[in-house]
């Protein structure tokens, strides 16, 4: 009796082929399947297990890109291995991936952004909490659960990297600063702020997570660069430190902060080229890369450029917004008092002049917790005085009320319960809360005042 083979299917016959016959598998592919969308999974599949990618094949996965979903976790895969051994062929794929995924989020934004309603009524703001025209854009950049190997392959060509990557990094910066309300520009911080957050370890220290993998990787290639060849670090920067965005700022500081022997009179002249650059951060502290950079190369500073940081800090007095109220403008005031203070703290006490010496003991003395983020007990932050669940089940009046008990200027803490947060855990319960009930969430705001709802109005739902 005969038996019959197993038949193989042509998938099967041409992944086998690639160790023997590779060109021969190209061309079939390339002639055969290349044109046909319907086949470009299996074309992807088939590639996977080349030895080598070709131009050609670069050219064949790029069209199928464009054309065709192909599952993320197939893409990483793709990516990674590729990486092995062709890291710009691989970084070049990643670059093709990613301008599609943001190029969809823009239609994406602008598409929310023509269906917003006129006018500032609580129809607006309903619209604004559930369906944000920024979200699409920050869920490219900050997605997590893929690209995890991104950051090897970053370390391995961070030069290639920083080329194919900071361009699309900058686009997406440029698309959430567009959606911004004033456009036209802040003479106290830069665009995008505390959007698009990146975690630096040595002002993360404890946290849960590492960030989103893209975040990570832009990081680890900028590090990797400056540590490796100072000149064409230097020079990259020279080229990009313009950008008009607080992610991208950040991003300079701290890595001039990494070798202050070799970086102090750069990250001086930084520090120096723009006053924007003292309030450089995040939620648990708005100038804590600042300060960090300030820390790190001071010692290395001669005493010229200590007393010439000194003066201008002392001459830091950026105007209010002009639509903040009697309140808002003394919160804006003193926000400005403790940014001085955090600054001169920074340098070493031994070298400032006796009056800055004088003023840094009588401005910790007015603002005796100015140097406090986040603060925490054991392993849990200590959280809004009023919860998601609180809010839902209490009157429109009191949600008010407690965010005039406590107004924007009192970050992380309560004014009078030492163990309760302050407005931005008030301001996180609340965007919580809106995500259950956005129509409310939009009455709710439109009662909201300069000095105690700013920070509460501009909440929206984390993910």
């Amino acid at each position: 009796m005969m038996t019959r083979e197993p038949r193989l299917d042509a998938g099967t016959v041409l992944t086998l082929a690639w160790a023997f016959a590779g060109a021969e598998v190209e061309r079939l592919i390339v002639e055969n399947w290349a044109r046909d969308p319907q086949r470009d999974r299996l074309t992807w599949a088939a590639f996977d297990h080349a030895l080598v990618w070709t131009p050609r094949m670069i050219e064949v996965a790029k069209q199928i890109i464009e054309r065709t979903t192909i599952h993320a976790h197939d893409l990483e895969y793709a990516v990674s291995a590729i990486g092995t051994t062709q890291p710009d062929v691989a970084i070049g794929l990643l670059e093709a991936i990613l301008r599609k995924e943001l190029r969809a989020a823009k239609e994406e934004s602008a598409k929310r952004v023509a269906a917003a309603p006129q006018g500032d009524g609580d129809e607006y703001w309903k619209w604004r909490i559930a369906a944000s025209p920024r979200e699409p854009i920050t869920d490219v950049v900050e997605r997590e659960n893929v690209w995890d190997t991104l950051e090897a392959l970053a370390a391995a060509r961070p030069e290639p990297f920083l080329d194919a990557l900071w361009p699309w990094f900058t686009e997406a910066m440029s698309a959430l600063a567009d959606l911004e309300s004033d456009r036209e520009g802040d003479p106290v911080n830069y665009f995008v702020r505390y959007t698009l957050d990146f975690k630096f370890a040595e002002e993360d220290a404890g946290r849960d997570r590492s960030g989103p993998p893209i975040l990570g990787a832009i990081r680890v290639a900028l590090e990797t660069l400056a540590r490796s060849d100072a000149e064409r670090f230097l020079a990259w920067l020279a080229a990009h430190e313009s950008e008009e965005f607080a992610p991208a700022q950040r991003l300079f500081a701290h890595v001039l902060s990494l070798s202050p022997q070799d970086y102090a009179e750069r990250a001086h002249r930084f520090l120096t080229g723009d006053q924007r650059r003292f309030l450089l951060g995040n939620h648990e502290d708005r100038s804590g890369t600042s300060k960090r950079l300030v820390a790190a190369s001071s010692p290395n500073w001669s005493d010229a450029e200590i007393a010439a940081f000194v003066a201008l800090i002392n001459a830091y007095a950026p105007p209010p917004y002009p639509n903040l109220d009697a309140e808002g403008r003394r919160h804006f005031q003193d926000t400005v008092r403790i940014i001085r203070l955090g600054l001169l703290s920074a340098l070493p006490a031994d070298r400032l002049p006796a009056e800055s010496r004088r003023l840094v003991l009588e401005e910790q003395r007015r603002f005796p917790r100015s140097d406090r983020g986040v603060r925490r007990q054991g392993a849990s932050w200590i959280g809004s005085p009023i919860s998601a669940e609180q809010l839902r089940k209490a009157r429109d009046e009191d949600i008010i009320n407690a965010f005039r008990e406590v107004p924007d200027k009192y970050d992380w803490d309560h004014p009078n319960r030492m163990i309760e947060g302050g407005n931005i855990q008030l301001s996180r319960a609340f965007a919580e809360f809106a995500k259950t009930d956005p129509q409310r969430a939009a009455r709710l705001i439109r009662g909201f005042e300069p000095s105690f709802g700013t920070r509460g109005r501009g909440a929206r739902p984390r993910t």
